[in-house]
């Protein structure tokens, strides 16, 4: 009975509470004695009353709701820290799909917002729906969701994680995020441009999650690098651009320095053209005219981008795309 009436309340938790979690509750037997009222007891005392030092003991040897006592293997995935924590998250059941958000009464429908055939749990949102399907059919990888051979979530999502590495779980952050693509934008994501994200998205992180001792394999040479100084009444020019291919933001920056190598001036701005070579040229541009504001006539300038210095150079045609600043940046 007791069990019963716990289930029917735990039902209406804002939060979704795990099966282990539950099952562990409803087992509970409460003592149930006549005319007393209701006290909280300690449950590691034989006499139910709280000590320090029997606090002290428990602390030392917790009895664990359940077995997943150790979640680092989620923390030691090679993978970003956002999609570790993605993973945690679809392990406790609480991202936000419909079937959740109806459930903490956040939205009034648990419709899949994709293929409008069915309720949107996370085992459908994942693995079933019609536009997750078919990225899973492109990956390869097989395994069967419904047919877990009794394990439970915990279990099995670390067992997948086992079988197939990090590519299984990239492939659920890139069908999750094209689903938040249909929801928040209404735009539906082509499967194989899912693929390109996914097989991406690996080879970044296997590049940046490689061990050290796989890129020291290869000897280099070691070769020792130093300032040469221009001549006496010459200023120096360094100038670099940058260009962020995650968010298109492009930028340059310099220094300029006399031929001791104090520093005379700096300088940095943003551009609005997403072209590495363009904000290569207006780095060299900007320095010049400051150096020529400022009244030096006699610069060394040094790029690091050959092929700026190359087109300044030789010449580029009245075509060529980035054609303002080399009029102004050929060298004669």
């Amino acid at each position: 009975m007791f069990g019963l009436m716990v289930s029917g309340i735990l039902i209406f938790l804002y939060t979704n509470l795990p099966d282990n979690v539950v099952n562990a509750i409803t087992a509970t037997q409460p003592r149930i004695v006549q005319n007393l009222p209701d006290v909280w007891t300690w449950s590691n005392s034989s006499s139910g009353m709280y000590s320090v030092k029997d606090a002290y003991n428990w602390l030392l040897n917790p009895a664990p709701l359940n077995d997943h006592v150790n979640w680092k293997w989620i923390w030691q995935l090679n993978l970003p820290a956002n999609i570790q924590f993605f993973v945690w998250q679809l392990i406790h059941e609480s991202i936000p799909v419909r079937a959740v958000l109806q459930h903490r009464r956040v939205c009034n429908t648990d419709v899949c917002p994709r293929c409008a055939g069915a309720s949107e749990n996370i085992d459908h949102c994942l693995f079933s729906c019609p536009d997750a399907a078919r990225v899973w059919n492109l990956t390869g990888l097989v395994f069967n969701r419904n047919s877990s051979q009794g394990a439970d979530t915990f279990t099995w999502y670390k067992n997948m994680g086992k079988i197939h590495g990090s590519l299984f779980f990239i492939a659920l952050w890139v069908i999750w995020c094209g689903r938040n693509e249909i929801v928040f934008n209404s735009h539906r994501e082509n499967t194989h441009t899912s693929m390109g994200k996914i097989y991406s998205l690996l080879k970044s992180c296997e590049a940046a999650f490689m061990p050290p001792q796989s890129v020291a394999a290869t000897p280099v040479n070691p070769r020792l690098v130093s300032w040469s100084p221009p001549m006496e009444g010459t200023v120096c020019l360094n100038a670099d651009g940058s260009l962020i291919g995650a968010t298109s933001s492009a930028g340059y920056g310099g220094l300029i320095r006399d031929h001791n190598g104090v520093f005379i001036s700096g300088f940095y701005g943003a551009a609005n053209v997403r072209s590495i070579l363009f904000v290569e040229l207006m780095a060299v541009l900007h320095g010049l005219h400051i150096c020529w504001d400022s009244g030096f006539r006699r610069v060394t300038c040094y790029p690091d981008s050959l092929q700026s210095v190359n087109l300044i150079r030789d010449g580029v045609s009245a075509h060529h795309r980035a054609i303002s600043p080399f009029k102004v940046c050929s060298v004669h």
